[in-house]
């Protein structure tokens, strides 16, 4: 899954893995948590996560500056 981090404690039965959308992106689709279930694998859906806003991103010296579609900033992030 790209665009995301995941913390977890341990990859066995019932443990769950938990996502986040990194900074500039939203959840537009599946499970923000997943369960480990007794074969292995992970129940639940894979998070998307889309760029947020509709036109566009700039990196500039630890700023990311989110723009909609008529170049209007959206919001901003420091140190991200």
């Amino acid at each position: 899954m790209s665009n995301a981090t995941v913390q977890y404690n341990a990859t066995t039965y019932q443990q769950t893995a938990t996502y986040s959308c990194v900074v500039g992106y939203n959840n537009t689709g599946g499970d923000s948590v997943l369960t480990c279930n007794s074969t292995g694998s992970w129940d639940g859906n894979h998070m998307e996560c889309t760029i947020y806003g509709k036109y566009g991103v700039r990196h500039n010296y630890n700023v990311l500056l989110l723009y909609d579609l008529f170049m209007t900033i959206i919001q901003m992030f420091t140190k991200y």
